[in-house]
């Protein structure tokens, strides 16, 4: 097997039309959307989001060990939200509890 050698030629570029003939493409923001449109979309999608994953939930699509639907995720926010108990004495995540004392060694 042989290898074949190429070599690279530089050619210098030499436009084929003048800079002020050109023109922006139509679809690089010719069209503005109006803004409730785009206020809609914003809150449909996150919304739609929810929905589908509240649906797949119920229909057994989504296993509830391993993403809980958002009703129960709803619930569980509120009997916190109910409880007595603050932000401060909540478990913190890749923190472990301490027990027991140090001895001096």
């Amino acid at each position: 097997m042989t290898a074949v050698g190429t070599t690279a030629v530089a050619v210098p570029h030499t436009p084929t039309a003048d800079v002020e003939e050109l023109q922006q493409p139509r679809f690089l923001g010719s069209r503005r959307r109006s803004r409730v449109l785009s206020l809609t979309i914003r809150c449909a999608v996150p919304v739609l989001l929810v929905a589908v994953w509240q649906l797949a939930s119920s229909r057994g699509w989504l296993d509830p060990d391993v993403l809980a639907p958002p009703s129960a995720v709803l619930t569980a926010a509120e009997e916190l939200w109910r409880s007595d108990s603050s932000p401060t004495s909540w478990p913190r995540p890749g923190v472990a509890p301490v027990s027991g004392s140090r001895s001096a060694s």
